[in-house]
């Protein structure tokens, strides 16, 4: 992640942070988003994170997951962050890690800090209807399975090596989230699972062993109440392989399109002072307007008379021609990206649709359409 971040985790986004005597604190649950929509992920949580995401996307339109890898997280290595989208909503958070024989004292630190955190935080209380907390019992799985014998030989090329757990125990917890004294809707579940494994490790670099023997799996989710409606829909639906996809950029914005009748329309914002729906029409030239919405750009003061670049003769679908008044447009901004100068011709008919042509267009570095999601994908 971006330096600097973990003041942006206190400010922002993420619930758990080292204190100086090393007990962790949760701060600002409160201001996780949920329930944000799907498209604000990229000017919003995304803008957090310098490494890349990956998206993933389940059969089920909505269902999607943002997931970064190899995120630090304290001083308790790299974890895994998923953000769960489900309707297009976010609906949970979660941070995740495995851990084996190797790094069990880190583990051990990090069981420490959340139970510390847990019994001195008074906006933090936990909801027995949902589980116990006592620490000294995930501790003892977790001791059993690190008893267990581990094997180290080296990998041949090629081998399979599958990494499952075998006696199996999981153990939840989950705490409610006060904010003065007043429950605010959120809720941190925190789960730990122990077992045996078998698994492909790197001990060094270039050098690879087939681990079996203990290994434990920690797992902090937060989530908003009153979307659990939602979350459990994903929870339902939810099976091996069901979620699949590859590398997110979130540098991209991705605006929702509107099909009717066999086009596409979606929201454009023409010199920050209207916005109104446009026609995407690659195959028309420049953008073009009708002869009201240019009234009203004129009397907002947003057109000069600088802006003007003559007239031009325009060839439609039917062939028949017309010609327009032609001027640039300061500003057009579509989602998340404003276009400088755009040529746009005036139609002399009042009820001409507003057209989203090549000379915006071809302005975007790339630019595709996901008619799958009726999605137009801008970079």
């Amino acid at each position: 992640m971006k330096k600097g971040i973990f003041s942006f985790i206190i400010a922002y986004l993420l619930f758990i942070i080292p204190q100086c005597q090393g007990q962790l604190i949760f701060e600002n649950v409160k201001a996780i988003p949920f329930g944000s929509p799907f498209l604000s992920f990229r000017s919003t949580i995304g803008t957090q994170f310098s490494t890349n995401a990956h998206l993933l996307k389940n059969k089920f339109p909505g269902f999607n997951r943002i997931v970064y890898e190899g995120v630090p997280f304290a001083n308790f290595g790299t974890f895994e962050y998923v953000f769960q989208y489900v309707k297009d909503t976010l609906v949970s958070l979660s941070l995740e890690k495995d851990f084996i024989i190797y790094d069990r004292e880190i583990f051990y630190s990090l069981l420490r800090n959340l139970d510390q955190t847990l019994r001195n935080d008074k906006d933090i209380k936990l909801l027995p209807e949902y589980g116990k907390w006592d620490i000294q019992k995930p501790i003892k799985w977790v001791e059993e399975a690190f008893k267990k014998s581990v094997k180290k030989t080296n990998v041949i090329p090629g081998e399979d090596v599958h990494d499952k757990y075998v006696e199996l125990e999981t153990w939840d917890s989950y705490f409610g989230i006060y904010d003065k004294g007043l429950y605010s809707g959120k809720i941190i579940s925190i789960s730990i699972l122990a077992g045996n494994t078998e698994r492909i490790i790197e001990l060094s670099p270039g050098f690879k062993s087939n681990y079996i023997g203990g290994r434990c799996n920690i797992k902090l989710e937060i989530f908003d109440e009153s979307l659990q409606n939602l979350k459990m829909m994903e929870v339902a639906i939810r099976t091996d392989g069901a979620y699949t996809g590859g590398v997110y950029n979130p540098t991209e914005n991705v605006i929702k399109l509107v099909p009717s009748n066999g086009i596409y329309y979606l929201p454009v914002e023409i010199n920050n002072v209207l916005k109104i729906n446009f026609i995407v029409d690659p195959g028309a030239a420049d953008v073009s307007i009708s002869a009201d919405v240019f009234s009203t750009l004129v009397k907002s003061g947003t057109i000069k008379l600088s802006d003007f670049v003559g007239s031009s003769t325009y060839r439609f679908a039917d062939g028949s021609t017309a010609v327009s008044d032609v001027f640039n447009i300061s500003v057009l901004k579509i989602g998340d990206t404003e276009i400088h100068n755009v040529r746009t011709s005036v139609s002399t008919n009042l009820k001409a649709p507003l057209l989203l042509g090549q000379s915006a267009l071809k302005k975007f570095k790339s630019y595709r359409i996901d008619n799958i999601n009726n999605q137009l994908i801008i970079e």
